[in-house]
């Protein structure tokens, strides 16, 4: 199938980011797939792992991983055994194609101990991660009640259910929250100053 003007621009531009927007079903992975290919064909030099697609989904990236497949491999046999691109088809388990997931993962394992990781670490899928989630936030209200910490009687004044998913979500912004709890201060003066504001709204409302 022949690109459009659009699909064309998006295949051959460079030395610029660019933000290609379609909806379903209107050759977004093809144009990727001729967007690879192209520079590998504008760039002789580059080895082919030097090039790398994300996705988001496992599925799109395996479907583009065989379509760049099938399109060196075809290459190859166009060009000869003595071109470049029997060479690629040669390092096609090199290609850098995957979800973000993967790429954040094999970076992590090339680099365990600078990160002071377990280089055996797993992915943990989506189920999995809310089973711990909730299984956190269990723990911080067992806790709570356990040390009878102040901040039962804050909990006492909210809705119970809004309070677990609000954690569920802070769960989920982590590496931010935490910058930002960081800064805040100590958890005595923080209670205090909910039970003065609690005070005042109750006395603004009996007004």
């Amino acid at each position: 199938m022949q690109a459009n003007p659009a699909q064309q621009e998006a295949i051959t531009t460079r030395r610029r980011a660019l933000v290609v927007e379609a909806g379903a079903g209107t050759g977004k992975t093809r144009v990727l797939v001729e967007r690879f290919v192209h520079l590998l064909a504008s760039n002789l030099d580059w080895p082919l792992e030097s090039i790398i697609a994300i996705t988001f989904t496992k599925k799109a990236a395996r479907e583009m991983r065989t379509r760049l497949r099938q399109t060196i491999e075809e290459r190859a046999r166009t060009e000869g055994a003595a071109s470049i691109w029997a060479e690629r088809r040669r390092e096609l388990e090199r290609l850098q194609v995957g979800t973000i997931h993967s790429l954040c993962t094999r970076i992590l394992r090339e680099n365990a101990i600078s990160a002071g990781i377990d280089p055996g670490f797993d992915v943990i899928e989506e189920q999995e991660m809310q089973v711990l989630q909730e299984t956190a936030v269990r723990q911080a209200f067992n806790e709570l009640v356990d040390e009878d910490s102040p901040g039962l009687e804050l909990l006492a004044s909210l809705n119970i259910k809004e309070v677990r998913e609000e954690l569920a979500k802070l769960i989920g912004r982590r590496g931010t929250v935490q910058r930002l709890f960081d800064t805040l201060e100590d958890q005595d003066t923080l209670l205090q100053k909910w039970s003065d504001g609690l005070t005042r709204m109750r006395q603004t409302l009996w007004q």
